[in-house]
């Protein structure tokens, strides 16, 4: 089965890329979503993660605030580590397993969202990696937009992620999505094509 990894930077359309292979009939795996899942009430990964960075990271139902979360480790980098330690080794299971099980279905290719690919060091695990690109001015507006984001906070954003030109170096195939969500369809449905070919 090819194994093909998304990445990128925040604000550079990974979701947008995931959509129009879903839309071409592709199978996609977003690790976020298993993120999401392992830190829900009742999960060992939420007990693990509550002992270890805090229960003031819990909203008034009970369940992890990820946008605390996400404050706390882009402030601490200790904090950052502890939670990498916890969530990488369980997230990593998970998509195995649901590769496993797509592969058993008889599916040839899975595409894998993977914000973090190359900070996480799972480039060995895919077979190719597609890097989504944007100009820096693009991305702090999206970022602005989506996240609400003062221009500060998008621009500290940024610069806290491995830089987007070392992940283009290191991918197999660059998109860029600093055009119309148009332009950025074509390219991925060239290299849809190519993989199908």
């Amino acid at each position: 089965m090819l194994k093909i990894g998304i990445t990128g930077c925040l604000g550079t359309g990974k979701s947008t890329v995931m959509e129009i292979l879903q839309k071409q009939g592709a199978k996609i795996i977003n690790t976020d979503k298993l993120v999401h899942e392992l830190l829900q009430r009742g999960q060992s990964t939420y007990a693990e993660v509550i002992d270890q960075l805090g229960s003031d990271l819990l909203d008034e139902n009970g369940q992890i605030d990820r946008s605390v979360l996400a404050e706390r480790v882009f402030n601490d980098s200790e904090a950052l580590k502890d939670l990498e330690k916890i969530i990488h080794p369980k997230v990593r299971e998970k998509l195995e397993n649901e590769i496993k099980r797509l592969e058993h279905e008889g599916e040839k290719v899975v595409f894998v969202e993977v914000p973090l690919l190359f900070e996480a060091g799972w480039e060995k695990f895919f077979d190719q990696i597609w890097v989504v690109s944007v100009n820096r001015e693009k991305q702090l507006k999206r970022l602005q937009k989506s996240r609400d984001y003062s221009p500060e906070e998008a621009q500290k954003r940024i610069e806290a992620q491995m830089p987007l030109k070392e992940k283009e170096k290191r991918g197999d195939l660059v998109l860029d999505n600093s055009g119309s969500r148009e332009h950025l369809r074509e390219q991925v449905i060239a290299g849809w094509r190519r993989i199908n070919a």
